[in-house]
């Protein structure tokens, strides 16, 4: 007797809900882009129920809400519109908002020049739970490591030292957009999120694109660094009908 070989696209919907369940958001989101049952399968919100359990599982969906609508607030990143930036002004002469086709949002910050740097972002509402941290920059010059006496980035008690990924920062100048993950930190119940930048320098320097901070899922991105100039960055170009 033949085999019989089950096609993926004959699965029942509640299977595939569950597949996708299984996937890391950047897999899934790839995954929905194969066909239109798929991406049908991965817009059903179902998928996002299960999800949510997975990647959230201390949130509740607000009544009224759907489980898309709920995940896409969890997850949206903090534009850097959003943040305090000490020296942010209109006329450019240290930090400035720029207009950005590549960001979602439309601007970036830019630091044109500065003899210290100081920062903060805060989100919202994080469930309870551990998560990475990651920040989309880009370096015009190689300054930001190589004259800062101490760029120290926290959350919480965590601190990072940018002197640690000095050579591959370095690397990275002019070179486009890059995600830095500065690994995992718990958020209490009720905690509002905050990631802050202090730097200390030797001279003035300037050349610094910052996008967006987010707390995501452990796995969403790789620690370190990861390259991309993904207009929407993978995990959020699913939302898209």
């Amino acid at each position: 007797k033949k085999k019989q070989v089950m096609s993926l696209l004959s699965l029942p919907q509640d299977v595939l809900l569950h597949v996708f369940s299984l996937l890391t958001l950047p897999c899934a989101s790839s995954f929905s882009q194969v066909c239109t049952r798929l991406h049908r399968a991965f817009q059903d919100d179902g998928t996002w129920t299960y999800l949510l359990n997975r990647l959230y599982p201390n949130s509740t969906v607000p009544a009224g809400s759907t489980s898309l609508g709920f995940f896409k607030s969890l997850s949206a990143p903090v534009s850097a519109t959003k943040w305090w930036i000490c020296h942010l002004n209109d006329n450019g002469n240290y930090w400035s908002l720029v207009d950005d086709s590549s960001s979602r949002f439309g601007k970036v910050a830019y630091l044109k020049t500065v003899c210290w740097g100081q920062w903060k972002a805060t989100k919202q509402n994080v469930p309870e739970g551990t998560y990475d941290v990651v920040i989309r920059m880009a370096l015009d010059k190689p300054d930001l490591v190589k004259l800062v006496k101490k760029p120290i980035i926290s959350v919480g008690k965590m601190e990072y030292d940018l002197q640690s990924m000095h050579e591959e920062m370095k690397s990275l100048v002019k070179k486009g957009w890059f995600i830095l993950n500065l690994g995992s930190v718990n958020i209490s119940h009720g905690q509002s999120a905050i990631v802050s930048f202090l730097g200390k320098y030797s001279a003035w320097w300037g050349g610094w694109r910052l996008d967006w901070v987010n707390f995501v899922p452990v796995g969403t991105y790789k620690e370190g660094i990861t390259v991309t100039n993904c207009t929407e960055d993978c995990p959020w170009n699913a939302y898209k009908e």
